[in-house]
């Protein structure tokens, strides 16, 4: 399609993620990829999963971060209550400091994460949104995200949904975690006329002051050794773009 004189209009390219805490490169990734992203904050809260929690590096060692929520079984994730009666804001704090105070990046890094940690919510979707938004804002990703709550009712099958927030946006392309070659329906997709692009993520390894290294860590512990401009070239550089049939 044409726009403007001697113009080639891109396909408008969709990324759907749930809205985890502190996400990992991958993740960042597909904000980088996608022109729009939808938060899927109506799925199941799953316990023990990334949707509260994901690691940082402590003297080299895998460390779990998590906001401690108080939640039932079945239970969404935009309904889940974060436990305040306990202080993990301020462990939070404290355990970044101790972990990262030697970083190059920690004078920039950890006061704009002091002013996050000030953000007060019941809810683990207000934090994490509100995570996210800051986390976006100080690496300079301009990708506009919608909550899928906010987008009217979907269909319940999972394929049905996706496609169905796809074409909301009016989305041509929808940026997929490579998982999805596992379990997406591919008669769906081809009915839909929306081309798939899978993402194959290879983690790049980046000195972390530990041997061996911590793949999959929360994106803070790249952004304390980093510039957000060498962090999102690190997320790309492990990414690699495949459709249905192509390796």
């Amino acid at each position: 399609m044409m726009e403007g004189k001697g113009q080639v209009r891109e396909p408008l390219r969709v990324a759907i993620h749930q809205p985890n805490f502190n996400p990992y490169l991958g993740v960042i990734a597909k904000y980088l990829l996608a022109d729009r992203i939808v938060h899927l904050d109506t799925v199941q809260f799953v316990k023990n999963e990334f949707q509260n929690r994901n690691k940082v590096v402590l003297n080299g060692q895998p460390h779990w971060l998590t906001v401690p929520v108080i939640h039932s079984s079945q239970q969404r994730m935009n309904e889940v209550v974060i436990d305040n009666r306990r202080p993990w804001r301020r462990k939070h704090l404290k355990t970044l400091e101790q972990g990262y105070s030697k970083t190059p990046c920690f004078s920039t890094v950890f006061p704009w994460l002091q002013s996050v940690y000030d953000f007060s919510a019941d809810l683990l979707i207000d934090w994490n949104l509100n995570f996210l938004g800051s986390l976006l804002e100080f690496m300079e990703i301009t990708t506009s995200a919608t909550l899928a709550s906010d987008m009217g009712a979907m269909p319940n099958d999972p394929d049905g949904r996706l496609i169905a927030l796809c074409r909301e946006l009016g989305g041509e392309v929808y940026i997929a975690g490579g998982g999805g070659l596992d379990y997406m329906n591919r008669q769906d997709w081809d009915r839909s006329g929306i081309q798939v692009q899978f993402v194959q993520f290879d983690h790049p390894t980046y000195p972390q002051g530990g041997d061996p290294f911590v793949p999959f860590c929360g994106i803070l512990d790249c952004l304390f050794r980093f510039p957000p401009n060498d962090v999102k070239e690190f997320a790309l550089s492990g990414t690699r773009l495949r459709g249905w049939d192509s390796e």
